[in-house]
């Protein structure tokens, strides 16, 4: 068994809340072991979200091996980035839903418009909407691209079957 999107954070001050974090990540590998469960190493990173210019730096060990260090990272299919923007998040949201428009057009262009739009509501628009509500806001960067994959759904699920290639 595996233990599946397993978070573990702790606000650090000081080198001592380090040693609290790492104790409580020995802590964790026990608890692992007790319950015959496994962390898949290769997953398990840290990402250090601060305000400060210089915060606290540390290096956590799991399993006897340090963690790499990220500056963004993905939990729950949201990808949270260090500097606690969602330009990563939209990044590789929208390009993950127009890769999925682009099958949609290459495999459904003769088909019906209904049914374009079916496939656009059931492979796309989830994609785009997944979390919206944590990270959709006021940002015309986020806005504009995700309302370009939008744009293109809505052409092509609109015009005649035979001219939507």
């Amino acid at each position: 068994m595996f233990a599946d999107d397993c978070l573990l954070y702790r606000e650090i001050q000081s080198m001592n809340d380090t040693k609290i974090l790492q104790d409580d990540l020995d802590s964790l590998q026990t608890w692992q072991q007790d319950c015959l469960m496994e962390f898949n190493s290769s997953k398990c990173e840290a990402i250090t979200f601060a305000k400060k210019t210089k915060p606290v730096k540390a290096e956590y060990r799991l399993h006897g091996v340090i963690r790499t260090a990220v500056t963004s990272g993905k939990y729950l299919g949201v990808h949270l980035s260090r500097k606690r923007s969602w330009n990563t998040h939209v990044d590789i949201t929208t390009k993950k839903a127009a890769q999925s428009l682009n099958f949609i057009r290459i495999n459904f262009s003769c088909c019906p418009a209904r049914i374009r739009e079916q496939c656009y509501k059931t492979l796309v628009g989830p994609q785009l909407e997944y979390a919206s509500s944590v990270w959709d806001n006021t940002v015309k960067r986020s806005t504009t691209k995700v309302e370009a994959v939008q744009r293109s759904a809505a052409r092509f699920t609109c015009m005649p079957s035979q001219a939507a290639q």
